[in-house]
């Protein structure tokens, strides 16, 4: 409530910057979070559910499937709930850390001129990732986006991989039991 005000006026003034045909002078606005801090949600998760996706656990490479595509759209909320990453310690340090390699990466490289300043268009909610990347800022920041995809990926891979393997022993010990227990019967 207290800088989401100023983030929308500085978005603004890069559009209409952006309308004016020049490129717009703030670098952080509304349109940043949405398109470089939330790839995928909170949490910069899309990487995250991509590597459920792989899973070797049933539980995960489930929920993988639930999530792909509202993860897409920046909806997070069936990996936040269903993993879940809702107080989830293991998951701490690359909750916190992707969000801030993808915003300080995307600051680093529109300072260098690598990455064009957002035009500050206000992109609703549903609008896919890549998509909202290119409304924004065109090619080069769709490009960004699909590569932090990946290093969301990487960031969460080690710490998913343990989670899986986990989940797997604990459903392979269930079926075990169950098997026991049929073969009593």
């Amino acid at each position: 409530s207290v800088v989401g005000p100023i983030w929308v006026a500085l978005g603004l003034e890069n559009l209409d910057a952006y309308q004016r045909g020049v490129e717009g002078t703030h670098i952080i606005g509304s349109p940043f979070f949405p398109v470089y801090v939330l790839i995928g949600g909170a949490g910069a998760t899309l990487g995250l559910i991509i590597a459920m996706l792989f899973a070797k656990s049933t539980r995960y490479k489930t929920l993988g499937k639930l999530a792909i595509i509202p993860s897409l759209i920046g909806v997070n909320e069936p990996v936040i709930f269903g993993m879940p990453l809702v107080l989830n310690v293991r998951f701490m340090i690359p909750f916190i850390l992707t969000p801030l390699v993808s915003s300080g990466l995307a600051i680093l490289l529109t300072t260098l001129g690598i990455l064009p300043v957002l035009h500050g268009i206000q992109v609703p909610l549903g609008i896919p990732v890549l998509v909202n990347g290119w409304m924004n800022g065109g090619w080069r920041v769709s490009a960004f986006q699909l590569v932090m995809i990946g290093a969301s990926f990487m960031i969460y891979y080690p710490f998913f991989k343990k989670a899986d393997a986990e989940a797997l022993e604990q459903e392979q010990q269930a079926e075990a039991k169950a098997a026991a227990t049929a073969a009593a019967n």
